[in-house]
């Protein structure tokens, strides 16, 4: 007696849904309001003797082809035991345009193992508002029904999903993601790939200016125990610049007594013993810049005009390429998140800081000092670093640099005049990076004086985490769980007679 056969129309078939994002892959069934496994776009490699006879630590970094599969380790719990993981490997390499989808794999496995569910389900793969190549696409169509054997899957776009997940089916989606940031027009339920206009400045740009700014500042302080100061212990020959930001794991404090109360602990560096020796360079910079993506999320916020050189912002703030369109548009700034008129030309206000007039009070209330794992404090108000998110709106073409604003001013006029009405009036923000306080009335406030006065912008942003994050796998849950989209779904039946580059036909 053969097994009844899986019905893919039926309303009742509940789909496993899995956002492939650069930072985060999150994985859950759909109808849900939010994904029940968020786990980390990276996988480990652990201790073994056959892992360190496969894999040079020290030369061949990120040369893993000879890997096998089940040697990867992937979640939070596993990444964050350095000693037991030897390598840190990323899914996304953005640089030589790959995907490691042997890593892809096992964080698909470790999210479905993670929720206990079986891939039994129709498996939606939302790939990145970046877009996939063909080849890519391709490759994950052929892993998800070779590798999980789903009975059924789809590949979504992740722009046209977060539209979905704003309620919107044509809307100019402008993504603020880890490795880089986009504007993607979506129209009628589909992303216009030919208009997506892209920028290099990402959060993971901000996390390195952050990262060589916070190693400028310690390279003067003295040492834990106040012997020297640490630009003192660089050898002649050494020509490497000395990394003075430790993770946790990497340090070890000694009480000390009778010294008084302003230095009661030693920090000692353990990075070099036992197993964490074994470490690659990599690995060192996985958790490094994890610390700095937290102290840019608790400290950062977004100055409502341009940072000048010394961290000061400067009132003359009118775009990139926009300076005439600037003065000119005077009844524009009044469309601005607060509906106030912009007081630009006033230099005294400018001096006092009272530009920043956002909606959201964290960028005034929120504290400029950090405190690192091995407890120096450093304070954004030093060496500029307040200038440091002011990156993602500087314009630098001969880099790939493109201001976030400008970026989405570019996308909508690409498309045909007949649409850039809906789209100027649907601007939806997402990306873990654009939670940055101010970011948002910058945005809007500096898209008010590009958009012609003709055209009413109106720019939606969830204030909520999860809702900002996580819009695209929020908008594959609803679409994934209607019943006029089951009958979009690639069937195994169909994927072994097509093939996966003509079966991928159905998926705009």
């Amino acid at each position: 007696m053969t097994a009844a056969k899986t019905v893919l129309g039926s309303d009742d078939i509940r789909a496993i849904v899995a956002d492939c994002g650069t930072y985060h892959i999150r994985i859950g069934s759909s109808g849900d309001d939010t994904p029940r496994a968020i786990i980390p776009s990276a996988v480990g490699l652990e201790h073994t003797k056959a892992d360190v006879e496969m894999l040079d630590v020290n030369k061949n970094e990120g040369k893993e082809s000879d890997k096998k599969q089940n040697s990867y380790v992937a979640g939070d719990v596993l990444l964050n035991a350095p000693r037991r993981i030897c390598h840190v490997i990323p899914i996304h390499d953005f640089e030589k345009q790959q995907i490691n989808w042997d890593a892809m794999q096992t964080c698909w496995e470790s999210g479905l193992n993670s929720l206990q569910i079986k891939p039994d389900a129709p498996f939606l793969i939302i790939e990145p508002a970046r877009m996939w190549s063909p080849e890519n696409r391709a490759k994950a169509l052929e892993r998800a029904f070779e590798g999980l054997h789903v009975p059924a899957a789809f590949i979504a776009k992740g722009s046209a999903m977060s539209a979905f997940a704003s309620a919107r089916t044509s809307a100019c989606v402008i993504d603020v993601g880890y490795y880089d940031s986009c504007a993607v027009p979506v129209v009628d339920g589909y992303a216009v790939q030919r208009k997506i206009v892209k920028s290099v400045v990402g959060g993971k740009y901000i996390s390195d200016m952050l990262y060589d700014w916070a190693n400028n500042i310690l390279d003067g302080r003295l040492n834990h125990d106040g012997t020297e100061h640490r630009t003192k212990r660089l050898r002649d020959d050494e020509t490497k610049k000395v990394d003075w930001i430790r993770a946790h794991h990497e340090i070890k404090k000694e009480r000390l007594d009778g010294v008084g109360t302003k230095r009661e602990f030693r920090v000692t560096d353990v990075s070099n013993q036992g197993a964490l020796a074994q470490a690659t360079e990599y690995q060192r910079q996985f958790y490094r810049l994890r610390i700095m993506d937290d102290m840019k999320v608790s400290t950062f916020r977004v100055s409502q005009t341009r940072m000048g050189e010394n961290g000061t912002t400067k009132e003359s703030d009118k775009g990139s390429n926009n300076d005439g369109k600037a003065k000119t548009n005077k009844d524009g700034a009044a469309r601005d998140g607060n509906g106030k008129e912009d007081d630009g030309k006033n230099s005294k206000e400018g001096k006092e800081g009272k530009e920043s007039k956002s909606k959201d009070k964290g960028t005034t209330e929120r504290s400029t000092e950090y405190c690192l794992p091995d407890g120096n404090i450093l304070n954004l108000n030093d060496n500029d670093g307040l200038a440091i998110p002011d990156m993602l709106f500087r314009t630098d073409e001969a880099k790939g640099m493109l201001s976030i604003s400008e970026m989405a001013f570019k996308a909508v006029s690409g498309c045909d005049v007949d649409l850039r009405r809906d789209l100027f009036n649907s601007v939806v923000i997402t990306g873990g990076t654009s939670l940055m306080p101010g970011l948002v009335e910058r945005v809007t406030r500096e898209l008010a004086l590009m958009s012609p006065q003709a055209y009413k912008l109106k720019v939606y942003a969830p204030s909520n985490y999860v809702e900002r994050t996580c819009a695209s796998w929020i908008g594959g849950s609803i679409v994934s769980s209607l019943g006029t989209f089951q009958q979009a779904w690639i069937s195994r039946a169909e994927y072994d007679e097509l093939g996966a580059m003509n079966a991928l036909r159905k998926c705009p």
